[in-house]
């Protein structure tokens, strides 16, 4: 009998991958070290290209709020407002990786909670309760910076530091805004339940001065932006805040040793593009099919390696690197660049459309349609 599939975390990458291998009958075993339903930081924001996959793996997303537009700001409150030619809608992960873990578990996947990976050698999985796995493949769905890819911030590269609330307000529910900072930027979007996702990324540099004080981090900074300082006053906080930290923007490979390496593991892309979560169910999509076959014996064991090699060093470079740009392009702003390109944005809206599309791709493809050429 042949081993199943072991995915290594259960995030949205892991547990879309597992919904599809099920369903292409392959046994899987997922293994997560948290429990759910669990916050992370994240924009909640999803780009329409993910929609009609999302709805495939099993999540409707009729009832939830469909976005159509960009209210920018900058850090001096300039501020315009765009079309979004794609668009998206919002869900918590709160509530989305729940939900996935509940189609992944009627799919007949075996998703284990509480469970930590202390070592992968070969196909073999070590839990840290001295429990090992035989798997026919080992896929790394742990996220970002993991030791278990032997993956770490490279020094002298850019920290930053991530902090999400979930907050209500009267804001629009078919509009996500950006609002820049001094050395950051803030989302701000509706989720599901009259909640709204206030999410926002700074280098961690002067949250580190002020001894990681991050009310007076706040007022500091990010009040500096006067409609920034306004959605704060008006929204009120629900629940606790949550922080990560310990990223850089950048692709990580395909494979690491013999775990094949997906969604955040692979590569991570600025918040600011809104296509985080999208290219977690993109890499889910793109390995699924390949992954099933090696598993059946139709290709080759080698063939799910050298694909996602491919998909990571090709199609998801370019997409980060896009991401990066556009990064950039928004937050090393001075005063006379922050003038001209708001001022270009005002004057010349195609270039606000232009930029906004670049951040996004085409629409994920279903298994029984012809795949893109990111495969």
């Amino acid at each position: 009998m042949k081993h199943p599939v072991v995915i290594v975390g259960a995030g949205l990458a892991g547990l879309s991958l597992a919904i599809e291998l099920s369903r292409r009958g392959v046994p899987v075993v997922v293994l997560e070290k948290d429990r759910f339903p669990r916050q992370k930081v994240c924009g909640e924001y999803i780009s329409q290209e993910s929609e009609r996959y999302v709805n495939w793996l099993g999540v409707s997303t009729e009832s939830l709020p469909h976005i159509h537009t960009l209210l920018l700001s900058s850090r001096s409150g300039r501020q315009v407002t765009l079309p979004l030619p794609k668009g998206g809608f919002g869900i918590s992960r709160w509530t989305l990786d729940n939900l996935l873990a509940q189609i992944a578990v009627d799919e007949g996947v075996d998703l284990r909670f509480g469970v930590t990976v202390r070592a992968v050698e070969g196909n073999r999985v070590i839990t840290a309760s001295q429990d090992t796995l035989e798997a026919s493949f080992v896929t790394g769905a742990y996220g970002r910076a993991n030791r278990l890819a032997a993956q770490r911030v490279p020094a002298g590269s850019s920290h930053y530091v991530g902090v999400k609330y979930q907050v209500q307000s009267d804001a629009p529910a078919d509009q996500i805004e950006m609002h820049i900072f001094g050395g950051g930027y803030c989302g701000f979007s509706k989720v599901e339940d009259d909640r709204y996702c206030l999410c926002y990324l700074s280098e961690a540099g002067a949250l580190k001065a002020m001894g990681g004080d991050i009310a007076a981090f706040e007022q500091k900074y990010l009040y500096q932006n006067p409609r920034l300082r306004e959605r704060f006053s008006e929204a009120r906080v629900l629940g606790e805040r949550v922080t990560t930290s310990q990223f850089r923007f950048a692709t990580h490979g395909g494979m690491h040793e013999m775990q094949l390496l997906t969604g955040d593991a692979a590569g991570f892309i600025p918040p600011i593009t809104g296509n985080g979560m999208s290219l977690a169910f993109r890499g889910a999509a793109t390995l699924a099919p390949v992954l099933a076959d090696a598993w059946h014996g139709k290709v080759s064991g080698e063939a799910p390696y050298l694909l996602q090699e491919r998909y990571v060093n090709g199609y998801l470079r370019s997409r980060i690197r896009k991401g990066v740009f556009l990064q950039n392009l928004l937050i090393r702003q001075n005063l006379f660049s922050d003038t001209l390109l708001f001022g270009a944005l005002r004057v010349f809206p195609a270039l606000g459309r232009t930029l906004a599309k670049s951040a996004s791709g085409e629409d994920i493809g279903l298994p029984h349609e012809a795949q893109g050429p990111e495969r």
